[in-house]
């Protein structure tokens, strides 16, 4: 069985504690609440992903008459919540993986199960996906920042098209602007970041595993008894996140919003992913910050972050259609939005400790699906969406369809072409052959 991220590997046995009841898990098992928080974060995309179709912001680019009261902006606010579990998780896994691999042998893994699918499906499934938006609704390409020289008119042809974005795409890459990624990433830019950050870490991570880290060490090994002995500590590590986006006033995650991207945006929304994951390796190295999740986690925790989150969205307070705002209100907003962030992760991390500490054979099919569903997903939906809106079917009707369209099509897809072979295993960051789902 594989991890998305990480390959399989051995975990110590949860603590035990005089003073509470811990969550148990058996020595030399996995953590399978991992797993399931990220086979669950990924299936949401779809729903997700589809909702955007309808939101006031996407509806000026497609053109359609379905318009939800829902900002294209505050829908991936809420978004980041998930794909900032994602990096925690991420970070978990390298905690397991670096028990059992060298540096060398840790970076050559990342490569080829991040960056192969990564190049391959920027090269496939990117481009239909773009072909499919300009060619169902020619007038998208007027509505975004497109790189110089797009025109609609070459989604007249498949082959004209596919040319050109190829071009367009190496120049992307060697004059690299974050506001083109919507069309040249897509939903993969998340690959990308995690490779570099998990690149850039690594020597912070080693010298903590190492034993040897001074000051740093007891650092966190101070943090981690001032979590487990006092009740709500595990939120104070929110404030590195706080001052990260306060400082350069990220307001909203415009960075994702199409056209919207700006440099101190992206780093942002970099430096706050880095610590996340940061976050999660220490917390999987550490069972005082397992237990003070597991105890201070949960739905209060979550109440808090749509508390923290409402208060931010009152008119008035921030800028909540652009970054950069450095106004006491914009620096409330920021904290605000951050604290919110930081709540949902430990409330759901909480509960996933709790309930999802099992696995079964749905869960360990689900564990190796996972990335490759993520990569194929938006594709799917495109194909079976987009028609859709085009034909003004109604919203609740053309929404259920594509989403349960989707999941059954990618789902397909990755059950006949992906999963049987080798060298599509490969092409998806899955290892050679299939392990076996658990009994």
């Amino acid at each position: 069985m594989q991890r998305l991220l990480a390959d399989e590997s051995q975990t110590p046995q949860s603590p035990q504690s005089p003073r509470a009841r811990r969550p148990a898990q058996a020595p030399g098992r996995r953590y399978h609440e991992l797993d399931w928080l990220r086979a669950f974060i990924i299936l949401a995309l779809v729903p997700a992903h589809a909702i955007g179709f309808y939101t006031s912001t996407t509806s000026q680019y497609y053109g359609t008459k379905y318009s939800i009261p829902i900002g294209l902006s505050t829908l991936m606010t809420i978004g980041t919540w998930g794909i900032a579990l994602l990096f925690l998780v991420a970070g978990a896994a390298t905690n397991f993986a670096l028990v059992h691999r060298s540096p060398r042998q840790y970076i050559g893994e990342r490569f080829v199960r991040l960056m192969f699918p990564f190049l391959f499906a920027s090269l496939t499934l990117i481009p239909l996906q773009d072909y499919l938006i300009i060619h169902t609704f020619p007038g998208a390409a007027s509505q975004i920042s497109a790189p110089a020289g797009w025109n609609p008119h070459f989604a007249n042809s498949p082959l004209t098209f596919y040319r050109y974005f190829v071009g367009a795409y190496a120049l992307f890459l060697i004059h690299y602007s974050p506001q083109y990624e919507f069309i040249f990433w897509s939903q993969l830019w998340f690959i990308p970041r995690l490779f570099v950050i998990s690149l850039l870490t690594l020597p912070l991570l080693l010298y903590l595993r190492a034993g040897r880290a001074g000051r740093a060490e007891r650092i966190l090994a101070w943090l981690a008894e001032l979590c487990e002995r006092y009740p709500g500590a595990i939120f104070l590590l929110a404030a590195p996140l706080v001052i990260v986006n306060a400082a350069l006033g990220w307001q909203w995650q415009g960075w994702q919003v199409v056209g919207a991207s700006d440099g101190a945006n992206v780093l942002a929304q970099f430096l706050f992913y880095a610590i996340v994951y940061v976050y999660g390796f220490a917390l999987y190295a550490d069972k005082r910050l397992r237990h003070a999740v597991w105890r201070d986690g949960g739905v209060a925790a979550l109440v808090i972050a749509l508390l923290a989150f409402g208060i931010a969205q009152i008119p008035g307070l921030g800028n909540q259609t652009l970054a950069h705002d450095y106004s006491a209100g914009g620096i409330l907003a920021a904290a605000l939005r951050t604290v919110a962030a930081w709540c949902f992760i430990v409330g759901v991390m909480g509960l996933s400790m709790r309930f999802l500490a099992f696995t079964n054979r749905i869960g360990g099919y689900l564990t190796e699906a996972s990335y490759p569903f993520y990569v194929l997903h938006l594709a799917a939906l495109y194909l079976i969406g987009l028609p859709l809106l085009a034909s003004g079917a109604p919203a609740i009707l053309s929404f259920l369809v594509m989403v349960i369209l989707t999941y059954v099509v990618t789902l397909a897809v990755y059950e006949v072409f992906v999963r049987r072979t080798w060298p599509t295993r490969l092409l998806f960051g899955l290892s050679k052959s299939p392990d076996p789902a658990p009994a």
